[in-house]
């Protein structure tokens, strides 16, 4: 929208291959809320021909996102869903996010990949660990095939009173640990999860679905 603005600061090397940025903003009506310092790009714009965003790596030396974008909303479309997505790798440092996003300010590394297909098929890879102070870690694979096989499985760790352990409610002073799996397809399918607060298990679950459940 007309009150949304990207600048960019400092754009060096080929931007048709692999380039360098100093700084990004993003802004929205209420100002910045995206600031990201020695950003690397190497990816194959040609790709985008053949209805392909093809990004080899991307990196940053620091991102900082100090609140939730005011964005304007725009008419939806199905047109991305016709483009196929290959993000080799990503590496964000020192990512600072605001107390507003999640309750607490906190500093994260994070890494991941990304493919996905025009058929639906999808590969994905989240590791996200807690820097400036240790204990709260996600790390989540994906995957979804073309004709809808699903598969899954998470680990999180918390410490205690963090935000993990906030979030999911954990008593004062007790670290919180999860793992689960999931496995089907969108109309049948289970998966199976435990949490666990300090040393005591408290919570396993088992989950499964039919067309009949989302009826």
């Amino acid at each position: 929208g007309p009150s949304e603005s990207v600048q960019v600061m400092g754009l060096s090397g080929d931007p048709l291959r692999n380039f360098e940025i100093e700084r990004l903003e993003i802004s929205d009506a209420a100002g910045v809320w995206f600031d990201a310092n020695d950003l690397t790009l190497t990816w194959r714009p040609f790709a985008l021909l053949r209805r392909h965003v093809s990004i080899e790596s991307v990196a940053a030396g620091s991102v900082a996102i100090a609140r939730r974008p005011q964005l304007e909303p725009t008419q939806s479309s199905d047109s991305s869903s016709s483009y196929r997505v290959t993000l080799g790798g990503f590496d964000l440092v020192d990512v600072a996010l605001g107390e507003s996003i999640i309750g607490q300010a906190l500093t994260l590394d994070a890494q991941g990949q990304l493919h996905t297909q025009t058929d639906g098929t999808l590969e994905g890879v989240l590791d996200v660990e807690r820097t400036d102070q240790p204990g709260d870690s996600v790390d989540v694979t994906f995957a979804r095939s073309g004709t809808g096989t699903m598969s899954g499985e998470f680990q999180v760790d918390g410490a205690a009173d963090g935000p993990i352990a906030t979030l999911v409610r954990a008593p004062m002073g007790e670290a919180v640990s999860a793992e689960g799996t999931l496995s089907g397809t969108e109309p049948e399918g289970q998966g199976e999860a435990v949490l666990i607060f300090g040393e005591q298990q408290a919570m396993t679950g088992e989950l499964s679905w039919t067309a009949q459940d989302l009826e």
